[in-house]
């Protein structure tokens, strides 16, 4: 505090002599001090991490080009493991929720009830369409069922589980009962191979096996000629689209 205005002085050139400026200061390699902390007080910062708790962080990089995922509140979202981060826009920690509360509150978020998904999924024209829904908010379906043991149960039963308390199907339970129904009566011997040869592979690897026309290209559906050929089975391919919706409504049309 300057109570009798002595810096005045400063600027009067008979006392302190004409301005000189030094192009060269401060010098250009002269590193930029760390600031400090600004909730440690303390340069290098000691906090620990907000994610990983730790200090120095040791959470994997975000991989570049990543899009932001961004809930419908606006905040930040990221997903490490089984536990979810919210982030207010300022980039402050928010809250943490346990990945599986998370998924529950996007399903029920998006459909009004199990009725309303169930709907929703038998109108989406690739059922991929729900699941990559999902992904978009950080929920990677497959790594949670393989969490919870469930690896052998289809996207929809997980869903219908783990959103509305309803106890799963396994893919072969799904399938076996469509087998006992009898559906295929109606086509021949090389439509009928065709579809028992759709459903094991729906058995091993889910929906999106039938949704994939590039499936006729594998065994053991080489084997019985090109897809053109395989749609001639069903009296085209426009039949043959048919059959593969009518027995993926009779997949998912079992109590």
């Amino acid at each position: 505090m300057d109570f009798r205005n002595v810096t005045r002085l400063f600027a009067d050139p008979d006392w302190d002599g004409p301005i000189e400026v030094d192009d060269n200061y401060p010098p250009k390699d002269t590193p930029t001090p760390p600031q400090a902390c600004g909730t440690c007080g303390q340069s290098p910062c000691v906090c620990p991490c907000d994610i990983c708790g730790q200090n120095p962080c040791i959470c994997p990089p975000k991989p570049k080009g990543e899009k932001p995922i961004v809930n419908r509140e606006g905040c930040q979202v990221r997903v490490l493991q089984s536990v979810v981060y919210v982030y207010d826009t300022n980039g402050k920690l928010l809250r943490t929720e346990s990945i599986t509360d998370y998924t529950k509150k996007n399903i029920n978020e998006t459909y009004a009830n199990l009725d309303d998904f169930i709907q929703r999924w038998n109108e989406a024209k690739k059922k991929e369409e729900i699941t990559k829904l999902l992904k978009d908010s950080g929920i990677n379906l497959k790594a949670l069922k393989q969490e919870q043991g469930l690896s052998d149960v289809d996207d929809f039963d997980f869903i219908c589980y783990i959103a509305y308390g309803k106890k799963p199907l396994t893919r072969r339970e799904r399938a076996e009962q469509v087998k006992k129904r009898d559906i295929f009566h109606k086509y021949g011997d090389e439509a009928r191979k065709v579809l028992d040869a759709l459903l094991e592979k729906y058995t091993a690897n889910g929906i999106s096996q039938l949704e994939d026309p590039a499936v006729l290209k594998l065994d053991p559906f080489r084997q019985m000629g090109a897809p053109a050929h395989i749609a001639t089975f069903f009296g085209g391919k426009e039949q043959y689209y048919s059959a593969v919706r009518e027995l993926e409504y009779f997949i998912y049309n079992i109590a």
